[in-house]
């Protein structure tokens, strides 16, 4: 049966992922979902076999202690150094991982004060430039601080032996995220990501003083649902299930293992069904949330 499993086909499953900007909740995650599930159905896949499970996606539900998030899609987002001089910084239109997942609108365009980020204190209408924790950030400079705008240059799991480092990748622009459960996202905040070498740009007009930064946001924050897809690979009914489990949901244009898992579990589900495997195996594509199913 291995021999069946075409590297090719999930190799191209993957490129058409990458193409979709798969943040939960968000109209690219359900396309992407359903783009799965039309690859399967052209293949001949039974359709009483797929199943679409939804769970709330409020900014208020809880699911043990975990609190969702809203529904949140980026528009459209762009940032300027506007004093002493004005400097392109970054857009949406250059990446779409610019705007940091959960960020708000702006109204219209906003010219802030730039801060440099030194832990609590009164930001209060500035754009706060950090390289921390976006989560910490977020607490100490919006919800305590009441900042306007964070513009943040941050590496989760940076390992400098392998080269994976914001030293290592100065133009890389990092997928970040902030809080954007309805208490959240009520502040309003904006939010960019930004490449070391902007960064650092930004940072010595900022502590030269009197350095300022414009932006124009627009994202959708809405009440939605958190979707997962189940599969039944085999329609197998007897004995013990198999799971097969898969993250679907990732910025694009990352493929990361988030499109080859699904991509990979989607083409497993293709053999087994035409293999007639005689056990029960299901396959789930569900939304990460905290590295979690």
């Amino acid at each position: 049966m291995s021999k069946r499993l075409d590297g090719r086909k999930v190799k191209s499953l993957i490129e058409m992922l990458s193409g979709y900007h798969r943040m939960r909740g968000s109209k690219d995650y359900s396309e992407s979902m359903y783009s799965l599930k039309g690859y399967l159905l052209r293949a001949g896949f039974p359709k009483e076999r797929f199943h679409v499970f939804e769970y709330p996606a409020d900014g208020v539900t809880k699911t043990g202690n975990i609190l969702s998030t809203l529904a949140w899609e980026p528009v459209y987002g762009e940032l300027w150094l506007e004093a002493p001089e004005r400097v392109f910084v970054t857009s949406t239109a250059v990446t779409k991982v610019s705007l940091v997942s959960g960020s708000g609108s702006s109204d219209g365009w906003e010219t802030l004060p730039l801060a440099i980020y030194n832990g609590k204190g009164n930001y209060s209408g500035k754009a706060v430039l950090a390289n921390d924790d976006p989560v910490k950030v977020f607490q100490n400079a919006v919800v305590e601080g009441g900042a306007r705008c964070l513009v943040l240059c941050h590496m989760r799991k940076a390992f400098e032996e392998i080269g994976r480092s914001l030293n290592d990748l100065p133009q890389m622009t990092n997928y970040l995220t902030i809080p954007y459960d309805r208490k959240s996202a009520d502040l309003n905040a904006v939010a960019f990501s930004v490449t070391k070498e902007k960064f650092d740009i930004l940072l010595n007009h900022a502590k030269n003083g009197n350095a300022a930064v414009g932006c124009r946001v627009e994202t959708k924050m809405t009440e939605g649902n958190f979707e997962v897809l189940q599969i039944d690979a085999t329609g197998f009914k007897e004995g013990p299930d198999v799971l097969i489990t898969a993250h679907l949901c990732h910025p694009s244009p990352g493929a990361d293992d988030n499109a080859s898992g699904a991509a990979l579990a989607t083409e497993i589900a293709r053999i087994l069904n035409d293999e007639k495997f005689p056990f029960s195996v299901k396959i789930a594509l569900v939304p990460e949330y905290l590295g979690s199913v």
